[in-house]
């Protein structure tokens, strides 16, 4: 039996942005998407492809070494979200990111990257409060 293909972060974001994410840079993925509602979508679904939602850094609210939702994320999250909501231009919190997802860009999402998308996702869902 032949193994399925899972997308990789690459083919994932192709798909969802076929012409790119800055419309004046045609096909380009290299600038982060500058609606945070687009963000959110991307990170949302290369998180339910790979289930990395399901992992212990997500799950493991008693083991502080091991969980990713410290206090000091969760202020991170909020401050960058807050910061891009008011300027209405994309942090460069939020770019830096994107440039390290990006270095993942031919594997699936895995333990190595999947906070930065978890990331991503929780500063866009606060931005576009």
């Amino acid at each position: 039996m032949a193994k399925s293909h899972v997308a990789t972060i690459f083919e994932t974001l192709k798909r969802l942005f076929p012409s790119g994410t800055n419309p004046r840079a045609r096909g380009s993925l290299r600038s982060c998407p500058a609606w945070p509602p687009d963000l959110f979508a991307v990170a949302a679904t290369l998180l339910e492809r790979s289930s990395a939602y399901a992992e212990l850094p997500c799950t493991a609210g008693w083991d502080s070494a091991a969980y990713l939702f410290s206090k000091a994320y969760l202020r991170e999250v909020t401050r960058a979200g807050a910061e891009w909501a008011r300027a209405g231009n994309t942090p460069q919190t939020v770019q830096d990111l994107w440039n390290e997802l990006r270095q993942f860009e031919n594997n699936e999402v895995t333990t190595e990257n999947f906070p930065i998308v978890i990331r991503l996702m929780a500063i866009a869902d606060e931005a576009s409060v």
